[in-house]
């Protein structure tokens, strides 16, 4: 097995400071906030790929640790909730969600009520959502 090998960091660095001004703009007025980002969080159940490899953004994930959105909604690696078992992760009191989307033709989406979103989210192939208990 060969270790995964990255090569674009010139794109988490430009991320990173895209994300660096926008959360510059972000006021408390704005809470509770939502986040759409193709590219989930690093080190959660919503980036692993084949030999449990985490190939998401740190950038992402060091965003949404410093601004706590309600919500994060992601895509781009699309196998993580079947590698994973999850199709949802925390990252503080934040939710992270990829429904990923398997080759084939069954609808891989989520849908939740804001108001109630941990006892909400559900899968439309995995069912509700199940979050590990927070660390003490």
């Amino acid at each position: 097995m060969h270790p995964f090998d990255f090569r674009g960091r010139e794109w988490e660095e430009w991320i990173g400071r895209d994300l660096e001004i926008i959360g510059r703009e972000l006021r408390p007025e704005h809470q509770p906030l939502v986040c759409a980002f193709h590219g989930p969080p690093h080190g959660t159940a919503l980036d692993l790929i084949h030999g449990e490899v985490h190939v998401g953004s740190r950038e992402v994930r060091k965003f949404l640790e410093a601004r706590r959105p309600l919500l994060s909604l992601h895509g781009h690696i699309h196998e993580s909730p079947a590698v994973s078992g999850k199709f949802a992760d925390r990252i503080g009191t934040t939710i992270c969600v990829n429904p990923g989307q398997r080759m084939g033709s069954t609808l891989h989406a989520v849908w939740f009520r804001l108001e109630d979103l941990e006892g909400s989210l559900a899968h439309t192939l995995l069912g509700p959502a199940t979050f590990d208990a927070p660390a003490s």
